[in-house]
């Protein structure tokens, strides 16, 4: 390790390609031939850069950290009521844009369903896969949704974890049974 600059308190050195900064003696101040004015400059604005990037560094993980959370409290049809009349809660954290993983808990704290939702104005749809599972953990069902109503192979699974008759719902009629429900028009339109 070869010393490159020394300072009354530091000495910059360079061990082949990564810099450190070590303690160096009082009296080594100007064995370098550089001014220790010059010295202290480069030390404060590496110690500048440094604490700038750890600040950096903070900002993103702090805000990586705060997600976008909501928290709806459902009944047994898994509509929307107040926290007293719920039997259930659905907890959303924002994955990107209007979508979000969303969990069900029973009031147990228990997951009854975990899967993915899209925000269309105010309301959270179910879309994409869907896992419901039963007291135990078992998995109850498990298949796909497009905003707000099953399509496609839905599995089935008995209490016992034995595959039932597997459901299948067209595609086709999910627009028809979407407009029917009034799923994504807003409580005024309708």
């Amino acid at each position: 390790m070869a010393t490159i600059v020394s300072s009354s308190h530091f000495a910059w050195t360079q061990d082949a390609p990564i810099w450190t900064i070590s303690e160096n003696s009082m009296n080594n101040c100007n064995l370098s031939g550089i001014p220790c004015v010059e010295e202290r400059t480069k030390f404060h604005a590496m110690k500048k850069h440094l604490t700038l990037l750890a600040l950096l560094l903070g900002t993103v993980a702090t805000g990586m950290a705060q997600k976008e959370v909501h928290t709806l409290h459902l009944n047994s049809l898994m509509q929307n009521v107040s926290e007293n009349n719920a039997a259930y809660k659905l907890q959303l954290t924002k994955t990107a844009g209007n979508t979000y993983k969303g969990i069900i808990y029973d009031y147990s704290n228990t997951i009854k369903a975990e899967g993915n939702y899209v925000q269309v104005g105010k309301k959270f749809l179910e879309d994409g896969y869907f896992t419901y599972y039963y007291q135990d953990g078992k998995i109850e069902s498990e298949g796909n949704y497009a905003r707000g109503i099953k399509v496609g192979t839905w599995k089935r699974y008995d209490a016992n974890g034995k595959r039932k008759t597997d459901r299948y719902y067209p595609e086709e009629s999910a627009d028809k049974i979407r407009e029917t429900m009034q799923l994504e028009k807003s409580e005024d339109e309708k």
